[in-house]
């Protein structure tokens, strides 16, 4: 089969934003995962992923979600809020914890003296944060240079022995494993073959269509492998078909059964810079020609476009970039910087920008936009 990558895009979105308006669940269900960031500056990543997948989701919701068990936290490609029906899943990684692999930081010994400490507090205790854990710091400074007891939560949770009950802001409180899911649920570890399968499924549901560079994303080599055997596989049973696009060498995958329909997509949203659409920005740069880039990480004098910001897409294609800030104290969103893409025609992009960022300043609850014009 071959689509230009027109058809390809269109596809790409109705995947990724078609989903029930009354039902959030459905939303994770749909695109597999939402990533977690702690950046404020107008909206946290996974509060912003859902709603603009649901206009009328507000972040109060989530830990409704955690507290009928219909979620849970773990990593992905990275720190990430996934379905639980997905659960079993997260088993095989925290396995590889379990047998000595590194998060971040190496295990001193005070570490595991931490561990053994936390998981005592916890046999006799509810939920608890990283506050209740505190000792004196002996660094000072940057992200990776955590106290021991917060290294040793952290690795509790990688390890599977603890979970995220829920969230207070962007605070953690976590509480034992089983506990949460019980011990049973805890057993079900797949199989490696189990596990690329459902890369394959989740990745062809939430995206339509997919390189295997893209079903692999992050994953080790042999995940790589065995993910390429298994899609070869899914092809001879004709549960998946190979795709080429226009212009593009590289052979992509889509289920046999997808509908194909090509009904232009309208809409024009402010997406996340942690979006599940633009996360892989080969991806992006391959199917939407958006050379997109995020500059937080980049030093003030070396930024081309802002400090946050944030991809506009319309229709099929992205217009540009803006960098916003939420002022909370004047409760005004403020346009820092807008960077149209070439080709664009602006008086029609500004109008269908000027109604997203009212959309979007709903969504915060903020009293004023900047004006764009």
């Amino acid at each position: 089969m071959q689509l230009t990558k027109e058809e390809a895009r269109t596809l790409i979105l109705k995947a990724q934003f078609s989903h029930p308006e009354n039902s959030i669940t459905s939303v994770f269900q749909n695109i597999g995962y939402v990533q977690i960031d702690s950046i404020n500056v107008v909206e946290r990543a996974h509060h912003h992923i859902l709603w603009s997948r649901n206009s009328n989701y507000r972040p109060n919701q989530l830990n409704d979600l955690f507290k009928k068990k219909a979620i849970f936290e773990y990593w992905s490609h990275a720190a990430s809020i996934l379905p639980m029906r997905d659960f079993r899943f997260s088993l095989l990684r925290k396995k590889d914890y379990q047998s000595g692999k590194k998060h971040f930081h190496n295990q001193s010994l005070e570490v595991k003296q931490w561990k053994k400490k936390i998981l005592k507090k916890f046999s006799g205790s509810g939920p608890l944060s990283t506050r209740d854990f505190i000792e004196e710091r002996k660094t000072k400074g940057g992200w990776f240079e955590w106290k021991p007891s917060k290294i040793a939560l952290e690795q509790l949770f990688m390890e599977g022995h603890l979970m995220v009950s829920h969230r207070e802001g962007i605070e953690k409180y976590y509480d034992l494993s089983d506990r949460i899911v019980g011990k049973d649920f805890m057993a079900e570890v797949p199989t490696k073959e189990e596990y690329a399968d459902y890369l394959i499924e989740t990745c062809l549901k939430a995206s339509a269509i997919a390189s295997l560079h893209e079903i692999a994303y992050l994953r080790k080599k042999d995940m790589r492998d065995l993910i390429e055997k298994r899609i070869k596989r899914f092809i001879k049973e004709d549960f998946v078909k190979t795709v080429k696009i226009k212009g593009l060498p590289q052979t992509y995958f889509m289920f046999s059964n997808l509908n194909i329909d090509l009904t232009p997509v309208n809409t024009t949203r402010l997406l996340s810079p942690f979006d599940n659409l633009v996360i892989q920005r080969k991806r992006l740069q391959d199917l939407f020609d958006f050379d997109f880039f995020l500059e937080c990480y980049v030093p003030k004098a070396k930024r081309k476009y802002g400090y946050f910001c944030l991809p506009i897409l319309s229709g099929n294609s992205f217009l540009g970039r803006i960098d916003l800030k939420f002022d909370r104290q004047e409760s005004k969103l403020k346009i820092q910087n807008l960077t149209w893409e070439k080709k664009v025609k602006i008086k029609k992009a500004k109008e269908n920008l000027d109604l997203a960022l009212r959309e979007y300043a709903d969504f915060l609850s903020c009293e004023s936009v900047d004006s764009i014009y």
